[in-house]
């Protein structure tokens, strides 16, 4: 089989180089975390032995960072990266704190006042190196956010929710798009916009989905869903630079599209709602 080169495309690497500091948790939520970090453009990650870590967790951890490093390889891959991420060595907490970078953000349930979007300097710099402290499960000791503090970290938080220790990485439901969004703020990186088919619309390649806003009481429901968690979902997809919603009459039979008529409702940035419909027959 021969390939031909069509378009060449310059390479595009991120604006600032981003450093997770991750603390070490159950292997499997672990992987999933490392995937969605390579996907979304982190350089490095750095595993952490922190205070609350499950019993036997730091030992096998040593023995995974081969795996760890075949999974972001592959996520790599299948995401299309120019660079590929480096998964180091699992340091000690006192350690992690000495790591070097031109930003140093320390993720903490108890900060409610200063976000993470707030605390990123307006100008950055290719060589800067942002790094971001993620904390395990059951949440930080306080000795940890004194010996923190006292190293020079910047505690903020991502919002009022409190997060499992892999979403507060980049988030589930409507933390998952506010994960996208600071990430967004950290890079610089614009959203891309593609061609509808033969249509004059520029879309995002990622939109959002209202199948599960529909809520629960018809045929093909996902559950019971919470309409302030839906409504902020789209609100933070908006905010990360999606532009499009996908909904139809049929999800929760008129309840996703009541759902999402609300969230759009005054903002400036009022995506396209693309709804679906059966044709009639005959």
């Amino acid at each position: 089989m021969i390939f031909h080169v069509i378009d060449k495309l310059p390479p595009r690497f991120p604006p600032v180089r981003i450093v997770m500091l991750i603390a070490i948790i159950k292997f499997d939520r672990m992987e999933w975390m490392l995937e969605k970090a390579t996907e979304l453009g982190v350089d490095t990650v750095i595993p952490v032995e922190t205070a609350r870590i499950e019993k036997g967790l730091e030992k096998a951890a040593v023995s995974r960072v081969d795996r760890w490093r075949k999974i972001v390889l592959e996520s790599s891959q299948q995401s299309r990266r120019m660079r590929l991420p480096t998964v180091e060595q699992p340091l000690k907490f006192a350690r992690a704190l000495q790591v070097e970078g031109a930003c140093r953000f320390f993720l903490d349930e108890a900060e409610t006042s200063r976000t993470l979007l707030d605390a990123v300097p307006a100008e950055r710099s290719p060589q800067d190196r942002v790094l971001v402290f993620v904390g395990p499960e059951g949440g930080w000791t306080d000795a940890e956010r004194m010996h923190a503090a006292a190293a020079g970290w910047i505690p903020v938080t991502l919002g009022p929710q409190i997060l499992r220790a892999e979403t507060g990485r980049d988030g589930g439901a409507g933390s998952g798009w506010r994960g996208l969004a600071w990430e967004r703020a950290i890079m610089a990186i614009p959203m891309q916009t593609r061609p509808l088919g033969n249509s004059d619309l520029d879309i995002t390649p990622l939109g959002i989905g209202a199948w599960a806003m529909g809520g629960a009481g018809w045929a093909f429901s996902w559950g019971a869903q919470d309409d302030k968690d839906s409504i902020d979902a789209i609100h933070a997809a908006l905010d990360a630079g999606l532009n499009w919603i996908d909904t139809a009459a049929v999800y929760g039979l008129g309840h996703s599209e009541e759902v999402v008529g609300q969230a759009v409702k005054g903002r400036a940035n009022r995506p396209y709602v693309f709804t679906q419909m059966r044709p009639r027959l005959g």
